[in-house]
């Protein structure tokens, strides 16, 4: 589940708010480094009326860091559209190597192309570093539709239809869950509200309590297990609604998968029969669906093999 926040944007991001996320201190040092060479070049230019450039630049970066993206993401980012203002790719490379040079000039090809053609996006998957930069682009869209200032249906449809094809191809699957999210908002606001308020505001802390109660029982009876939780994203509630399923009988939120050695099977089939209900077979061992005290749907996966396994196919 990803409840993306739809607010407006707060301009004038502050650079000590950056800085105060970046931990590592080699990477605060590139970052400072990047931000100098990039305000220089970009001093007095404007975004919009109420924004300067940099000050867009670091918004991005902002997004980005929730993501938990790398450095080097963040400091081509910082960098690319000095491009637009002199800077050659050969500077680049002089202040901050090839590597950077290589990230910063994607992010530059990428940020005005057409998605919608075909041709394009093939020569966007033979790109060195195209995650790297798609990852920006994303950002980006993220970023405008974030301010609801005006309506964003046609760039809403633009994304779902040809930006989440492309960053589901390259598995950037957080992000595009929060597009997916956003672009709903704008798409069908009243299907996306229905949601919401099914869903009320105990979605989450049920689900860890549900993670934690599932962890504490294993942990008490000496069983040697991986946990892994996913939760489904408000768009494909919504796709499943539009097929013909109800959120209130047929739609799991969240995803439970316990990896199991093989020689503890027996014994956790048992505790989760006595403690969380009937278990089912299925292709890869057992599962079971629980339901909160709202009628909200959590599936619990038991994976049948043993974990080394387990952790190269999951």
């Amino acid at each position: 589940m990803c409840y993306t926040l739809i607010r407006d944007r707060i301009d004038n991001m502050n650079v000590d708010y950056i800085r105060s996320r970046i931990k590592n201190k080699k990477s605060l040092i590139l970052f400072d480094n990047a931000y100098e060479f990039a305000s220089k070049r970009l001093m007095g230019v404007v975004y919009n009326e109420n924004q300067s450039l940099m000050n867009y630049l670091l918004e991005i970066v902002s997004i980005l860091l929730d993501y938990n993206v790398d450095i080097d993401t963040i400091i081509g980012t910082i960098l690319y559209e000095t491009i637009n203002y002199g800077v050659s790719s050969e500077e680049i490379e002089s202040a901050f190597g090839t590597k950077i040079k290589n990230i910063t000039s994607s992010i530059f090809y990428m940020v005005d192309i057409d998605y919608s053609d075909p041709y394009i996006v093939k020569e966007i998957y033979d790109m060195e570093e195209k995650n790297r930069a798609f990852f920006v682009v994303l950002a980006r869209r993220l970023y405008s539709l974030q301010d609801i200032k005006n309506n964003k249906k046609s760039l809403a449809t633009e994304t779902i239809d040809y930006m989440i094809p492309i960053a589901r191809k390259l598995n950037l699957n957080n992000i595009s869950n929060s597009l997916e999210d956003l672009c709903l908002f704008y798409l069908d606001p009243e299907e996306y509200k229905k949601i919401i308020l099914r869903l009320g505001t105990n979605v989450f802390k049920n689900s860890d309590n549900l993670k934690n109660s599932i962890t504490q029982l294993l942990s008490d009876n000496g069983i040697n297990f991986d946990i892994k939780s996913s939760m489904k994203n408000i768009y494909s509630i919504y796709k499943k609604m539009m097929s013909g399923y109800s959120l209130d009988s047929d739609i799991d939120v969240s995803t439970f998968r316990l990896f199991i050695d093989s020689e503890d099977n027996d014994n956790v089939v048992s505790l989760f029969g006595n403690n969380y209900g009937y278990l089912t077979t299925c292709d890869f061992g057992y599962q079971s669906y629980v339901r909160d005290e709202s009628g909200i749907c959590y599936v619990i996966q038991i994976i049948n093999m043993p974990l080394k396994e387990c952790k190269k196919l999951f």
